[in-house]
């Protein structure tokens, strides 16, 4: 694929990308969360791999731009600039260095959702168990058998 055909797909991409997230309820609150860098591989079926967009939150004001999720809802003020990346190993140094001067460890963030997961899945085996048990129970009692434990 030619430089230019790969820069005119990347805009397009990059167009329908940003159009997407400006309609999206939660964009205009990205930034207030702390969400203030994107990336987003992209593929071509027919070209193949086009590149990683990182779309990063600056709070330069642009006066032709200006969102809003409906005329009264909350303006944004700012720019979401972007850039591409052509192999996902050139990404591995920017998200570290994004990783390092985050005031969130996610390793901690991921460690409370794996916690959380999991005993939601026990408390949902466990209720299975128990139910399936009952049911044995209940079965073998309308019939006219012994139980037999073992």
């Amino acid at each position: 694929m030619s430089p230019q055909e790969l820069k005119q797909i990347r805009q397009v991409i990059e167009k329908q990308f940003r159009i997407t997230l400006y309609n999206d309820v939660k964009f205009p609150f990205l930034p207030s969360m702390g969400i203030r860098h994107l990336f987003q591989g992209f593929e071509n079926e027919e070209k193949g791999f086009v590149g990683i967009l990182h779309l990063w939150w600056t709070n330069e004001i642009d006066k032709t731009l200006f969102y809003s999720v409906n005329h009264s809802g909350p303006k944004v003020k700012g720019l979401w600039k972007s850039e591409w990346f052509d192999k996902p190993t050139d990404t591995e140094s920017l998200t570290l260095m994004i990783q390092k001067s985050s005031i969130v460890d996610e390793h901690k963030i991921v460690k409370i959702f794996e916690d959380r997961a999991r005993e939601i899945s026990q408390k949902n085996m466990n209720k299975a168990l128990q139910e399936r048990i009952q049911q044995e129970f209940d079965n073998a009692n309308s019939e006219d058998e012994p139980i037999l434990l073992n």
